[in-house]
């Protein structure tokens, strides 16, 4: 009986030995497989730069003008003067295609009181002349161009600061400063700035109410 067993028990372990053989043999196909595709995706960038420049007094002129690395510094500066002051925005060569905006700010130092809106009333001029629509907003404006900019372009805001003729005593000895800020958002996918889109002009105004 015992022989039974033990030849029955060899029996069954074959029989699952050839089963397994079996098994893994069914896993023996032809295959193939093909070489990994990398999809490379680069996304573009906006860049614009911000120019502020002087052509400096002419000979009868008294006033002064130095060109720093913040701007331009202006000196003995008199009622009636025109100051050459040049703004403009340019679009960087491999930029992707934006809408500009700039922020024009007047404003006095904190020794005196004054009123500049005449200043700010004449840039206001010269940008609307420039074919730049704007907002006004007591001693600052947000300016935007209406139409999409592409690599190279340039595009002027104004090229001077007119001091009134009426201003007496009370702004003699006095400094007051004039900031300058541009800001740009891509144009795929959004309208443009001069159809008052709001999707657009909240990206501009955001970005220059940051600082």
């Amino acid at each position: 009986m015992k022989k039974n067993r033990r030849n029955l028990f060899v029996a069954m372990l074959s029989l699952a030995l050839v089963c397994v053989i079996g098994i893994g043999a069914t896993l023996a196909y032809f295959t193939d497989e093909t070489e990994i595709k990398t999809n490379v995706f680069t996304t573009g960038k906006v860049d614009i730069g911000l120019t502020d420049t002087t052509n400096g007094p002419d000979e009868d002129d008294t006033w002064t003008a130095y060109e720093g690395e913040d701007g331009v510094e202006y000196g003995h500066v008199m009622p009636g003067d025109v100051l050459s002051k040049i703004v403009k925005v340019n679009v960087e060569s491999g930029s992707e295609n934006c809408y500009v905006a700039v922020r024009v700010s007047v404003r006095p130092d904190d020794k005196i009181d004054v009123d500049l809106s005449a200043i700010l009333d004449s840039i206001q001029d010269q940008a609307r002349a420039n074919n730049w629509a704007y907002n006004r907003q007591g001693d600052a404006m947000t300016v935007y161009y209406p139409t999409e900019l592409v690599g190279g372009d340039e595009v002027t805001l104004f090229t001077e600061v007119e001091v009134p003729t009426t201003w007496g005593n009370e702004y003699a000895d006095a400094t007051f400063y004039v900031d300058v800020q541009a800001a740009a958002v891509q144009s795929a996918h959004l309208g443009a700035p001069g159809t008052a889109d709001e999707e657009t002009i909240a990206q501009l105004d955001a970005l220059l109410n940051q600082r």
